[in-house]
């Protein structure tokens, strides 16, 4: 596992074309209220965007899985881009960079509609991709990995350093 700050990356091969990849992050140590359409990071400044790592050059996105440390009924929106994107800073107004446009692959929304409470510990979201037409969803990477923001569609008042885990299902057009 490497870590980037406070964003922990890691990718589990699982077949010949296929991987997992995961990234991993740490709010800030705050209970500060989100109102709907701010984004959320691992920190409140310099923010960057989750890595996912060897995904493949070219290939396509399979699955979106979000494990989120509470149990909550936000919706989430992630937006993954084949580059690195201008980080959004945590609990501040979501608003891509024009610039960062091209290089989106897609939106996947999480809603509540999709979510898994597990006990007390933890919420999982898990979006219908063939409902909002986003699976399976091509892709084109330099540098053979992806990146995502996360924005949360409504408000939300968290726990402090609440943990969230992003897992992509990727088919890789080449053999890993």
């Amino acid at each position: 596992m490497v870590t980037i700050t406070n964003v922990d990356v890691a990718a589990q091969p699982f077949g010949r074309n296929n991987v997992n990849s995961y990234a991993s992050f740490a709010r800030p140590a705050d209970v500060l209220t989100y109102a709907a359409g701010d984004a959320m990071s691992d920190v409140t400044d310099a923010a960057k965007a989750l890595v996912f790592p060897n995904c493949g050059k070219d290939g396509m996105i399979e699955a979106v899985q979000l494990h989120y440390e509470a149990v909550k009924t936000e919706t989430f929106e992630l937006w993954l881009f084949d580059s690195e994107p201008t980080g959004q800073t945590d609990n501040v107004a979501f608003a891509p960079v024009v610039a960062d446009l091209p290089k989106l692959v897609g939106v996947y929304t999480l809603a509540t509609g999709s979510k898994k409470t597990v006990g007390t510990a933890f919420t999982t979201y898990k979006p219908d991709l063939d409902s909002i037409g986003a699976a399976p969803r091509p892709f084109v990477s330099d540098d053979g990995n992806l990146y995502g923001l996360l924005r949360l569609v409504t408000g939300h008042t968290p726990a402090s350093g609440t943990k969230v885990h992003v897992a992509l299902g990727i088919t890789a057009k080449e053999p890993r």
